[in-house]
Formats: C-alpha cells, structure tokens, sequence
C-alpha cells in the first residue's frame, strides 16, 4: 500500500486525481494484521501426511525383508556357498 502511495504522490499523477482520492491518500488507514489464512487445513495436510507414512512403511518393510535374506544368506563372501541357496531349500521356497 505505501508503494501505491509513493506512485500516486507524485506531482504530475496527484494533480490528475480527484480531490476525494487526494484526501483518502493523506489520511492514516488502519494496518490488518491478518494476512489470510496461512498453510493446509487438518485435512489437507493429513492426506499427503498419511501417503508419506504408507511409503515410509514399504520402504521399512522392503529393507527388513532383505536384511532377513542377508543374515540367512549371508553377505556373499567368501567360498561363494553362502550367497547361493543349496539345492534342498528350494523345496523350503515352495519351488
């Protein structure tokens, strides 16, 4: 609003003015301290909220799956019989 008021001061603009909007710039308009209304309502926050926490969750459980494999496969070092599964426990697997 100042800028509004600095533009519209100036000598060749004020003279085009009516003498009513003349008086209104020169006299003290109250400042609003409310800017609106800032951010997401409780709903709308809780939806992208609640789909970041469902991904979190496959994230979790997709990382907890493999640390399971790897501790009963182990890391794949060594004589290279760890990282591959014996011939029997294909049958464990449902093969």
């Amino acid at each position: 609003m100042q800028d509004i008021k600095l533009l519209l001061d100036m000598d060749a603009i004020v003279s085009l003015l009516p003498p009513e909007a003349r008086d209104s710039l020169f006299r003290r308009q109250p400042r609003s301290r409310s800017f609106g209304q800032v951010g997401y309502s409780d709903g709308e926050f809780e939806r992208p909220l609640s789909a970041a926490r469902a991904d979190v969750a496959q994230i979790r459980d997709r990382t907890r799956a493999r640390e399971k494999l790897l501790r009963r496969h182990g890391d794949g070092c060594g004589d290279g019989k760890a990282a591959v599964p014996s011939a029997g426990s294909g049958a464990a697997l449902g093969r």
